[in-house]
């Protein structure tokens, strides 16, 4: 419980304690004057208001006693996150040798009108070849190490703040880290700022679309720090197909303001869940990203080395990948 919340809810007891307990306190000086009024020849009996009024003033208490009895123990509330997990591990061995782990985790909380969201994860790679046959001269192959193929990972937090009483109009605030030499680059953060819309939603779907101004500063692996002043354009939502299935999607577009209209990003994910368990599920999902202006990489030969001296190029323009998760949720 906030303090704020213990603040009020002290300060309505209090109150409510005042309330029941003055007319006791009210009523005493009123017996007083009454019997000051009846004078020394009074009749026994007149001094019984005293008594009654003495009485009025005590039952009070006892119903202050039974209200502060009654009253809720003021306990902390319980966490509302809701958080879950997801892993996913594909291994081959054979004529192909391939090892691959993907994983991320996540969770949201409200705060009133506002949400708050954190989420990470990475992907990893390895592959190796040959140790089979022999060369002309007759010398054995022998199986290569194992050479990485895939290592990328992000991580970031979302903050959204609702402007209408039903939630479909919000500000949202968005701050994300990655890396992904293979892409080449090292790292990048991206600062995001915009507004959100949800134009349709129902008991089984619920459809929005964002757009707002990001900043962004890449560290290339050839030619160092960049800036980058983006306009971003989302449209997002999800469905659900029935009581175990959930399909979700997301496609984002985000131009760099300066070398309008030739680079720009396109990024999509579609993802279909299914209910296992009141805490797992299975989702198998499809993210497509592409760059129009990808960044500069050394050439690599058919072993994943590095071509020394080679003249740098260009990254391929899409990277697509297809995951196959168990998600757990963890609360």
């Amino acid at each position: 419980m906030t303090i704020a919340r213990k603040f009020l809810t002290t300060t309505a007891i209090l109150l409510l304690v005042l309330f029941v307990g003055a007319p006791g306190y009210s009523q005493e000086p009123e017996a007083a004057d009454n019997v000051a009024e009846a004078g020394a020849d009074a009749e026994p009996a007149a001094v019984a208001p005293v008594d009654d009024a003495g009485d009025a003033g005590a039952e009070p208490v006892e119903e202050m006693v039974d209200v502060a009895a009654d009253t809720p123990e003021m306990t902390e509330e319980e966490s509302t996150w809701a958080a879950s997990c997801e892993i996913g591990f594909n291994l081959a061995e054979g004529n192909a040798s391939n090892r691959s782990l993907n994983s991320g985790c996540g969770g949201e909380e409200t705060f009133d009108n506002l949400k708050l969201s954190v989420d990470g994860g990475a992907n990893w790679g390895v592959s190796r070849y040959g140790g089979r046959g022999a060369y002309p001269d007759g010398t054995p192959v022998t199986r290569s190490t194992f050479i990485k193929t895939q290592l990328d990972w992000a991580a970031g937090a979302r903050e959204d703040y609702f402007l209408t009483e039903d939630d479909r109009t919000y500000l949202y605030a968005a701050q994300r880290f990655d890396g992904n030499k293979f892409a080449g680059y090292n790292w990048q953060m991206l600062l995001d700022l915009g507004v959100g819309y949800v134009y349709y939603t129902d008991e089984i779907q619920k459809h929005q679309i964002e757009g707002g101004f990001q900043y962004g500063y890449i560290d290339n692996i050839i030619g160092g720090g960049d800036n980058r002043y983006n306009l971003v354009i989302s449209a997002l939502g999800e469905v659900q197909i029935n009581e175990v299935s959930m399909l979700d999607y997301i496609t984002t577009y985000s131009a760099e303001l300066t070398n309008l209209p030739d680079d720009y990003r396109i990024d999509s994910a579609l993802n279909l869940s299914f209910t296992l368990t009141d805490r797992l599920a299975f989702k198998t999902g499809l993210t497509v990203a592409y760059k129009s202006e990808p960044s500069l990489v050394v050439p690599k030969d058919a072993n994943g080395a590095e071509i020394a001296g080679a003249t740098p190029i260009q990254a391929r323009n899409t990277d697509t990948t297809w995951n196959n998760l168990l998600v757990l949720t963890l609360n």
